[in-house]
């Protein structure tokens, strides 16, 4: 028996443990097996219920309140339950135990920052209202509530301490959320663990279901119709099947009620007046962190074609250093997948362009893959690759780069670039930067590596489940307009 021993629901505040009849699931080498607890329709009818009790008790919770849950629920987690996380993500989503290690102690570190954030986030300090004035006069108040009852719907990327992060998010905002984990996360529920046993269960609930099942679809509609919000962090072809059955009616109603969080792509630009063996090994590394799986994964690299041979065989004899093995040793740095995943990842490889410079897919296992030669027109520049693949593609000048950028922004349907990571000179960093649409530019460094106080995809995940209230004094603004007012009739 592994270190976690079933996955199960949380309603109402309670634990509710896994049945006799659960099913379960198998951990990607086939030894360990765990059952998972999912819940009924009358089950979750009383989650919704809960959810809007416990929305009404939060609206009265002061901000000082909430950063301090906010803080012992990310310190308990990453305390306590570091060990069950690494087992948990190794075994059944083949992650290795280093880079399950450095998501916890991101959220512990987090856990320093949490006022920083909100001021970061909302421009208060913890009394969470701003008065806007004119000299002496309070023409307004300013401040944010909670849009009510949520959902966070996760893909796989999000198990654990993903989860943790938005859990937090939602904790600062006053919204109760009802989290509805992938079918296979072994790693989120130890957060609720910790909610529940601590009367803390007014925060959030836990509810599972599997994709695929004879009241999936019933249950979806269930709870995102019955919630005042739903975000859902997954891919974009999940995200249609999933509003498809939900059928909330005209487009306008849907985007109201619900967020799509998920799709991300870097983009790396690499000029030839740097440490070109700095650069190589932090594109690789971006490129490994979570197997490739983050939004934020090193990918497309466009290469100045003054450094490109070069930086290729900086990459070819850094890359032979990664280390494939036990996803629980913490010197392994390479992941294991599930067998249908590696094939599928291996046959879609072709049709990014370019010929494989180093790097191999062997049964459950990949290595960062290098592309070389890679076109300026590849699929990699607007199609995530969910793998450890790094795509070199050459270009001449800097406005070529910028061109190019610009194109596949297009073809990738965003406003801006998820991120750009330059490696460059002060004065080209600026023109790039300056030139490129991006939520966020990085000179030098790793794409994959989050900050907590960041906003991410150009967005503080908090504010999203916020609205802003004004308190507006009119005598006030009256006054500081300059006018008298008789009867509605504005007189100088």
């Amino acid at each position: 028996m592994g270190l976690i021993e079933q996955l199960p629901c949380y309603i109402a505040g309670k634990r509710i443990d896994v049945e006799n009849s659960a099913r379960t699931i198998d951990s990607i080498d086939k030894i360990d097996k765990i059952p998972i607890a999912s819940v009924s329709a009358p089950q979750l009818r009383k989650a919704l219920r809960f959810a809007d009790e416990a929305q009404e008790r939060l609206s009265r919770t002061p901000i000082k309140e909430r950063i301090e849950v906010a803080r012992f629920l990310l310190s308990e987690y990453a305390k306590n339950y570091r060990s069950h996380v690494c087992w948990g993500l190794a075994k059944f989503r083949g992650l290795v135990a280093k880079d399950a290690s450095w998501m916890m102690d991101i959220l512990a570190k987090s856990t320093e920052e949490l006022e920083l954030f909100v001021d970061a986030v909302f421009g208060m300090d913890t009394s969470f209202k701003r008065n806007i004035k004119a000299g002496d006069k309070v023409l307004s108040e300013l401040r944010y509530k909670s849009d009510g009852t949520g959902a966070l719907i996760f893909s796989s990327t999000m198990d654990g301490p993903p989860a943790g992060t938005a859990l937090a998010h939602t904790i600062l905002s006053g919204t109760h959320v009802i989290l509805r984990p992938s079918w296979r996360d072994v790693a989120t529920h130890f957060l609720l663990d910790i909610l529940v046993e601590n009367n803390l269960g007014d925060y959030a609930q836990l509810v599972r279901w599997p994709s695929e099942g004879e009241d999936t679809i019933s249950l979806n509609k269930q709870l995102i119709r019955n919630v005042d919000q739903t975000i859902v962090f997954c891919s974009d072809e999940t995200f249609v099947e999933l509003m498809a059955q939900v059928e909330l009616g005209e487009q306008r109603h849907l985007d109201k009620k619900v967020i799509k969080y998920g799709k991300g792509l870097p983009l790396t630009i690499v000029q030839p007046d740097v440490d070109l063996d700095d650069a190589a090994g932090l594109l690789l590394e971006g490129a490994r962190l979570g197997n490739g799986k983050f939004c934020l994964s090193h990918c497309p690299v466009l290469v100045n074609r003054a450094c490109y041979e070069e930086l290729l065989a900086r990459l070819q004899e850094l890359s032979s250093q990664l280390k494939a093995g036990d996803p629980l040793a913490m010197e392994t740095d390479l992941g294991q997948w599930e067998g249908t995943e590696v094939k599928q990842l291996e046959k879609y490889l072709p049709t990014l362009g370019g010929s494989i410079a180093c790097g191999n897919f062997e049964g459950t296992s990949m290595d960062v893959v290098v592309l070389k030669g890679v076109p300026q027109n590849s699929p990699c520049l607007y199609s995530e690759f969910p793998g450890t693949l790094l795509a070199l593609i050459p270009f001449d000048t800097i406005d070529e780069a910028i061109k190019i950028a610009g194109t596949s922004l297009k073809q990738n349907h965003r406003k801006a670039w998820t991120a750009v990571n330059i490696f460059a000179n002060k004065e080209d960093f600026t023109k790039l930067s300056s030139r490129i649409d991006s939520y966020h530019f990085l000179n030098g460094g790793i794409t994959a590596l989050p900050k907590f106080i960041l906003p991410h995809q150009g967005s503080y995940f908090a504010i999203d489940l916020m609205r802003r209230v004004i308190n507006d004094n009119e005598k006030e603004w009256r006054v500081h307009a300059g006018h008298l007012y008789h009867r509605g009739t504005p007189k100088a």
